[in-house]
């Protein structure tokens, strides 16, 4: 049996971030890439959007990113774990509420860094979000994602399905058994009724993120970093690969190249994207123009309108990207 506190997700991973996520950002951590991406630092004001337990933004300060930080989300139990964390680590430029951000109304060109992690693939009105946050940064204020933006409620191509099959039934059974004590045999992606059960927030538009960031913003650098194949497959038997055994590094070796080689050849997409955006030049008339397109289309019928209440409870602390099979989480 795998130890317990072995990850059983990819981005929970020391070693797929070490040896496959963070060479594609030139061997840097995600906060030390940023540094250097956001210059001048360190920012005076920083947002972050569904805070979740905080993490995010102790990294911000700790980084040297923001001199201060505000942390939104919905979960009072969340925003009572990062402030107590925020406590515990010392930082007292740290702020936090309660809001649901679907509704917030932010203090214009107020912040100069704004940072959704994770959690802007559970929002229904994404233009009307990005509207608002693009109101509230300063001139030259930076926008960044990181994102799972790959298919709606993980309805994804049968050719990303056979890869994961693929590779799945090369493994041997011992890298099979998945946290609940199964041995895993096929993989199988949830119909759109498992995964709104679910969470009825879980994956809403993801395929729009970038598309709608592009649109209201202009993007500086865009890195697709994969987990069209990563993390579906590994997906709670991630745990059972021993870091310090070379016959498991291998597998994740080749899991790696044949991620890379899908994507080369152009038969997988990316499914998670991190992107560095500034807040564009343009006359107030554009932006008024902007947002009453988006309140158009936030009126418009989408399919589940009764998502508001029940996923907003789900985007609590959100910052996941939820399991296919179970409740697991990945931060």
């Amino acid at each position: 049996m795998a130890p317990p506190d072995r990850p059983t997700e990819w981005l929970c991973s020391p070693v797929v971030l070490t040896d496959y996520v963070f060479p594609q950002f030139g061997g840097l951590h995600w906060f030390a890439y940023l540094r250097e991406r956001c210059r001048p630092i360190p920012r005076q004001k920083g947002l972050s959007l569904c805070c979740g337990d905080g993490l995010v933004e102790r990294w911000l300060l700790q980084s040297g990113i923001c001199a201060a930080c505000e942390g939104i989300d919905i979960s009072p139990d969340a925003i009572a774990v990062a402030q107590r964390e925020a406590a515990s680590a010392g930082i007292g430029t740290l702020t936090y509420r309660v809001a649901d951000v679907e509704r917030l109304r932010l203090q214009p060109n107020f912040y100069d860094l704004a940072v959704g992690w994770m959690g802007l693939h559970h929002i229904d009105k994404l233009s009307r979000l990005l509207i608002e946050v693009k109101r509230a940064l300063r001139p030259g204020g930076v926008l960044v994602v990181n994102e799972y933006v790959g298919p709606s409620r993980f309805q994804m191509p049968s050719e990303q399905v056979g890869l994961i099959n693929e590779w799945l039934t090369k493994l041997p059974e011992r890298l099979r058994v998945t946290v609940a004590g199964d041995v895993r045999q096929s993989f199988r992606p949830p119909s759109v009724a498992e995964v709104i059960a679910r969470d009825p927030s879980e994956a809403l538009h993801p395929d729009q993120i970038l598309p709608l960031v592009r649109h209201h913003f202009t993007i500086v650098e865009q890195t697709n970093y994969g987990g069209g194949l990563l993390f579906w497959l590994l997906c709670e038997i991630l745990q059972n690969f021993d870091p310090d055994s070379g016959e498991d590094r291998g597998w994740l070796e080749r899991f790696y190249t044949a991620e890379r080689d899908a994507m080369a050849r152009g038969e997988l997409q990316s499914d998670f994207a991190f992107v560095v955006a500034r807040k564009p030049e343009q006359p107030d008339g554009a932006t008024r123009e902007a947002r009453r397109r988006s309140r158009e289309a936030d009126r418009a019928p989408l399919h589940r309108r009764d998502l508001a209440g029940t996923a907003a409870q789900h985007r609590a602390g959100s910052g996941a990207v939820g399991s296919p099979f179970q409740d697991g989480r990945i931060r």
